[in-house]
């Protein structure tokens, strides 16, 4: 329901967001560390998801958009810092390498999976809530990771 101009203002924002995320969460990460960042991460994102899901009002869908977008580019700017914690330096562009290119196939499945979700259901909030179950899942693993004192 925006206006050709407010939307094109919300892209233009959306860029800003996601360079001031990468500083921001980054800063963030070397105070609180990187596995308490990912955490905070994935909390954020399971709310904002969920909430996106039932939202049919502009402002509010494009609050929650913004702050996914600040958790994309912090997500992007703390990966090499947090693989470099978990596995150390000596493969570290290796494992970077097969990140990055996992990011860019969830990049394709992502938008697929959505198609299908909504072919089969007809609802865009579903598939929120089904992304937002990931993040569940996300969230277990990076907990796990952190009690196993893998990471600060």
């Amino acid at each position: 329901g925006m206006s050709p101009i407010a939307a094109a203002s919300m892209v233009g924002i959306i860029g800003l967001l996601n360079g001031g995320g990468r500083i921001v969460w980054s800063t963030i990460s070397d105070y609180i560390g990187r596995a308490n960042t990912y955490l905070a991460f994935f909390v954020i994102e399971i709310v904002a998801f969920y909430l996106l899901g039932g939202v049919n009002e502009s402002f509010m869908f494009q609050l929650l958009v913004f702050i996914i977008i600040t958790c994309y580019g912090g997500g992007f700017s703390c990966m090499p810092a947090y693989l470099s914690d978990l596995f150390g330096t000596k493969q570290l562009s290796a494992i970077h390498g097969r990140i990055l290119t996992a990011w860019s196939l969830a990049g394709i499945a992502g938008p697929l999976l959505l198609s299908v979700i909504y072919e089969r259901t007809h609802s865009y909030s579903f598939t929120l809530y089904f992304f937002s179950a990931c993040f569940v899942v996300s969230l277990l693993l990076a907990a796990v990771l952190k009690l196993k004192g893998k990471t600060a």
